[in-house]
């Protein structure tokens, strides 16, 4: 989050104002930080990273279901093909719930800017919490093969959101 709008700012990753909106909102992990590292690139960045964080939080509820979909179907050792319980995460249903009646703007704006408040909060402590829990001797534990997964897996993350950026922009021109 913090070294995204260096290297895009140094001109090291070769980006213009959508691709650094593209790749940032393709590739930050939450919505506030997606807009955090925008905000420090370009209005316009930031303006493309929302709506590109945003389609992929919409796009959680049908990727959601069909992958529960997909997993009910396959096959479980010891069951028969079909006879397993459908593996559905119904906490899908309620965010397109909760989408549905934000986008209708069904609710006063007091009661949704009240809510966002809470949500806010709410994610400040989740993450203080477990900031707060986290000790290195338990990163030490968990050993350097761990360590070294995670700095793959985000390596590949970056190296992926990188590639389809630019190709993305090749294609758009």
């Amino acid at each position: 989050m913090f070294l995204y709008p260096l290297a895009i700012n140094a001109g090291w990753l070769h980006l213009d104002t959508m691709g650094a909106g593209l790749l940032l909102g393709g590739t930050v992990h939450e919505v506030a930080q997606v807009v955090g590292a925008a905000s420090n690139v370009s209005p316009e960045a930031t303006h493309v990273a929302t709506i590109v964080k945003m389609t992929r939080v919409m796009l959680l509820v049908p990727v959601l279901l069909v992958v529960g979909l997909w997993i009910s179907r396959s096959r479980k050792a010891g069951q028969a093909q079909g006879n397993g319980r459908i593996a559905m995460p119904w906490f899908a249903f309620g965010f397109l719930a909760l989408v549905l009646v934000n986008s209708l703007q069904v609710l006063p704006g007091s009661v949704t800017q009240a809510v966002n408040s809470l949500d806010t909060f709410a994610l400040t402590m989740a993450m203080t919490a477990l900031g707060m829990e986290t000790r290195f001797s338990q990163i030490r534990q968990a050993g350097p093969r761990a360590l070294a997964t995670g700095a793959i897996l985000n390596l590949w993350l970056v190296g992926g959101g990188l590639a389809i950026t630019l190709g993305v922009q090749k294609l758009l021109g």
